[in-house]
């Protein structure tokens, strides 16, 4: 997610992977707009298909920042290790004032431990594990490594979606297994070459799996199917969407965009973007909006869903060069104690 907001060892940004962080990070909100707001409607027509079809084409955003980390590779250095700590301690002052103005205050929230926040945990845990995952990386043979990867992928996609009930440790791919396998995939990607993915144009492939998941959901719904099953459609191990979600990093990875300023800035705040909209203290608000769009109109649904996207990341942004130019002062003061940027 970027040097200021998860770490990678890329100085110079790429504006096209950076607006790859960008665009996945409004996908993620737009995917916490749709089922988690209005649940698993079942009535035939356009609202239905408007719905999966948003939570379709939006579910591949974790897996592509996760993509984009393994991509760059994570170095485990004491300033992104402190960043990144930052970042919590940063934003969990911030909402939990807010939270004692509202009096909603909960201690699960001090901590980012609760449910909305999964992916800073895991995220954790992968910065953890890097090291290891890097020496594999940069030393397997090509073949070894491609071996990794299809045999992993293939597991994960057998016991983890299709036999999850088998091997519930791949968690519907909210786990650490499964950011490790989205991290070595990428890592291939970036040491050797995007295999059968430049065999066609992987746009159209992401395109094509959105409409595949589409309506998948949509005709499990009106034929009755129990929620479950349609929110197991979703899982971020479901082999379509892992397929979806690379093919849409690969379409960024193979622009050729000129070093943009405006979105290297705003790609530094993708986290803050991620843990001011779903916390609880504001999400509230943000999804009354959401329902109050989905009385109106399809056009105006959708150009309001343009809008708070747009508004949310420009706020966000807004906010977070305080959190960045006090970090830096921070961290500023600390190495004249004698903290370096080393790697771990």
């Amino acid at each position: 997610m970027g040097n200021n907001s998860i770490p990678t060892t890329k100085k110079t940004r790429q504006s096209n992977i950076e607006l790859c962080r960008i665009i996945s990070i409004l996908l993620v909100v737009l995917v916490h707009s749709q089922m988690t707001v209005f649940g698993v409607p079942r009535t035939e027509g356009i609202d239905t298909v408007l719905v999966y079809g948003l939570e379709s084409i939006s579910i591949i955003g974790v897996n592509v920042f996760v993509l984009i980390s393994g991509y760059f590779s994570i170095r485990l250095k004491v300033k992104n290790i402190v960043n990144l700590l930052y970042i919590c301690f940063f934003y969990m002052t911030l909402l939990n004032v807010l939270r004692l103005a509202t009096d909603t205050m909960e201690l699960k929230y001090l901590f980012f431990i609760s449910q909305s926040n999964w992916f800073i945990p895991r995220y954790i845990g992968l910065m953890i594990l890097s090291p290891v995952l890097n020496a594999f990386c940069d030393n397997a043979e090509k073949k070894t490594f491609q071996y990794v990867v299809i045999g992993i992928s293939l597991f994960s996609c057998y016991w983890g979606f299709l036999m999850h009930s088998w091997w519930p440790d791949f968690h519907y791919g909210y786990s650490l297994i499964h950011f490790c396998i989205l991290y070595l995939i990428a890592r291939y990607f970036k040491l050797h070459d995007f295999g059968i993915f430049n065999t066609f144009n992987c746009f159209l492939g992401y395109i094509s799996c959105s409409l595949i998941l589409t309506a998948i959901a949509y005709l499990l719904a009106i034929e009755g199917i129990k929620e479950s099953m349609i929110w197991r459609i979703y899982d971020y191990n479901n082999p379509v969407v892992l397929v979806s979600s690379i093919c849409f990093f690969i379409s960024f990875a193979k622009l050729n965009i000129p070093s943009n300023m405006i979105i290297n800035l705003a790609a530094q705040s993708t986290l803050s973007v991620l843990l001011l909209h779903s916390h609880k203290v504001l999400s509230v608000y943000i999804k009354g909006f959401y329902r109050y769009l989905k009385e109106q109109n399809v056009f105006i649904y959708l150009i309001g869903m343009v809008t708070i996207l747009t508004v949310i990341l420009v706020i966000s942004v807004l906010i977070d060069q305080i959190r960045i130019k006090s970090f830096n002062y921070l961290y500023n003061k600390l190495e004249k104690y004698g903290i370096s940027n080393s790697t771990l």
